[in-house]
Parts: C-alpha cells; structure tokens; sequence
C-alpha cells in the first residue's frame, strides 16, 4: 500500500456501515467559483454550514443572483472583482475543464489554498505552466477532486489484496444510462478537450494508478453513439487496455449512453478474486465460494465531506501535497498519451518523451516541498 493510502488510514476510522473524520469544528473562510452551475449549488449546499463563504463567484452573474441571497453573500463575475480586504483561505474551483487553469494560476500566485474539480490539467503543455509558477511561490496547497478514492470500501480492498494472492488481471466497467446526446460546454471540443475519457475516464484512471504500479504500456479504442459527437472529436464510449510490471494487464470499459448506470471493478488473483461495487466487496475462492462479503452505507455527500476535510487536513503536508501534485500529473500523462494515439498524433517533443518515461519507471515519488517537481523533469 502507498504512502497517500498509509495516510488516509490514520485520518480514517473504516467500518462495514460508516467512516468517521476528525476535523476541526472552526469554520474556515472560502470562495466558490462557479456557484451557478450544476457542481457548484451541490457544493455551496454541501459545504455552506462547513465554511464561511465570503464570495460566491459565476461568469453568469445574472443566475448567480437568482439563485443565491446578494445581501447575505458577495456575488461576483470574476475573481478580479475580488477586494483585496476580503479575507479568504480556501478557493474552490468547479468549472468547465477550459477555465481551469485560468483561475487556479492567479489564486497559486495568492498563495490560497484550492481544491479544483477534476483534472489537474488538460495536458502536459499545463503542467508545464503549473510548475513554473510553483517554482516561484513556496507553499503551494493544490488538490485536485477525485472523491472515489476515498471511498472505505477500496480502502478495505487494499487491505484484502493479499487474500487473492499474486495479482495478474483486473478491469473496471463504468457505465452512465444518459438518454439523449450531450449537452452544454461537454458537447464542445475545445471546452471539454475530450470525451468520456477525460471526463468519466479521469476518475477511474485516478483510481487504477492507485492500486497498481510501474505501467509498462497503454492502449486504446474508442467509437461514437452520435455523429454529431463524432464531428467535435468527442468519444461516447472509450476502450482501454494496461500493462503494467510483474505480469498485471487489465481492461478499463467506459460508456456514457449505456442501458442502465454500472460501476464494477473485479481484480483477478492466483488464489481468487475480488469484485468491487460501489457500496460492497466480495472475495471468491478459484472455486467461485464466497470467502468475504463486506457492505457499506456510506452516501455520496459523506464521501464528499470527508474528501474536503482530508484535504483541508493535509493543506501544510508538504509531502501529501507533493505526491498528490505527481499523482494526478501522472493521471493527465496517461489521458495525454490515449488521446495522442486515439487522434495519430506524433510526439515530437523530447520533453513530453521525458515525461512518458518517468510516469512509466518512476518507483518513487518525492518526499519534499524542494523535490515535488524533479521525477517530471528527469535529465
């Protein structure tokens, strides 16, 4: 089990029906940007008796005011707007993928703590910019959400690995039931940069890159429900396959316009196997006898909570902070690297070569503020 998961164990009290957080009861000061759409109202009603919301931030000011009380709380269009006395800790950033980086490089620049919706970045062209400016501010508190990790259940399944023996095989199935063509900023290539890859994939690669280590290759085929989606570049359903060192290879199957919502991640072991759901686990012996069955009634919003109040918990852990920055680089390396093959796009660049290689050698990460960046910047 990695360092990040060790950590996550102390802060994390796991049972069959609950995980329980200790957090601090003192509110902290926080802006939301993008708190007029769909992600950010679910978390402005997540986290509103949490923090102290100082600015509730939206291009789209006219919505913002029909939504939320301007006599209780600022509403602004942009963060430039923002008074140099506000007085705030923490920016939360839940936009359309091609605003990210335009927001969370001046609040790095402010030394602000963020949390951002998924991904880091769009490739490795923003990477690059992000660790330029980190080189300039010490410091930085950047985490990027991806709440299934902190599901107890795959923390459970980590601890249970052994039970299966050598492990050789998985795959991960992800379904949605979404009835008509999409729609908004996702139906736009250079909004979204992609389809369900970036999209649903980034949350299941976050996860495969956690269990299992030294990828050796990736491989990819997609195809398209609507021409339409076809047209923008923007696949429906995307195939995935890994190999990764000591003989482990596996499959990751994504679709958006499935026939009914399914999530399952089965991992495949000399001595059995494991088959994950999104609210229990089961071990199989070779003979298909179930050895262990676990369930748990952990809700979405729990999961939710206790991401926030980990990562607020670990927002001076330089080296939480540093091997979940290389985390999620390694994620945006991998959608980087389907994408480029997905599109016959030749990479050129030594430096992204450079970059591939690391995330597929890399043993190690970082322990340091001062080493954060150097397995992404190797020779």
């Amino acid at each position: 089990m990695n360092t990040i998961n060790k950590e996550r164990e102390k802060e994390f009290l796991i049972t069959k029906t609950s995980l329980e957080y200790k957090s601090s009861n003192k509110k902290i000061n926080a802006i939301l940007i993008g708190a007029a759409g769909h992600q950010g109202k679910e978390y402005y009603n997540l986290l509103k008796n949490k923090y102290n919301f100082k600015a509730l931030i939206d291009s789209d000011i006219k919505l913002l005011n029909e939504i939320y009380n301007s006599t209780k709380y600022l509403l602004l269009e942009d963060i430039k707007y923002l008074d140099k006395n506000i007085d705030f800790d923490l920016a939360i950033i839940c936009l359309p993928h091609y605003l990210h980086k335009k927001l969370t490089l001046p609040l790095i620049a402010m030394n602000k703590t963020i949390i951002k919706e998924k991904p880091l970045a769009i490739n490795t062209s923003d990477i690059k910019e992000y660790i330029n400016i980190m080189k300039k501010y010490s410091n930085i508190k950047l985490f990027t959400i991806v709440q299934r990790n902190f599901n107890p259940i795959l923390n459970d399944v980590k601890c249970s690995l052994n039970l299966i023996g050598k492990i050789y095989n998985f795959n991960y199935d992800y379904d949605l039931n979404i009835e008509s063509i999409t729609q908004g900023w996702r139906a736009e290539f250079d909004k979204s940069f992609g389809g369900v890859l970036i999209d649903m994939g980034y949350h299941i690669i976050d996860i495969i890159l956690t269990f299992f280590h030294n990828l050796i290759s990736i491989s990819a085929n997609c195809s398209f429900c609507y021409q339409e989606m076809k047209k923008e570049n923007l696949e429906d359903s995307i195939n995935i396959i890994f190999q990764f060192k000591n003989d482990i290879s596996g499959v990751i199957n994504i679709n958006r316009h499935s026939h009914k919502k399914k999530e399952l991640f089965i991992i495949r072991g000399e001595k059995g196997v494991i088959e994950v759901l999104p609210q229990e686990y089961s071990i199989f012996d070779r003979k298909g006898n179930i050895l262990i069955n676990k369930k748990f009634s952990i809700t979405q919003q729990e999961m939710k909570l206790s991401m926030f109040d980990f990562y607020i918990k670990h927002q001076n852990d330089n080296k939480y902070l540093s091997e979940h920055f290389n985390h999620h680089c390694n994620v945006v390396l991998v959608i980087e690297k389907i994408y480029q093959q997905l599109r016959n796009v030749k990479n050129t660049n030594n430096e992204n070569i450079i970059l591939y290689k690391s995330l597929m050698t890399t043993k190690g990460k970082p322990k340091s503020q001062q080493q954060k960046y150097q397995y992404l910047k190797e020779k």
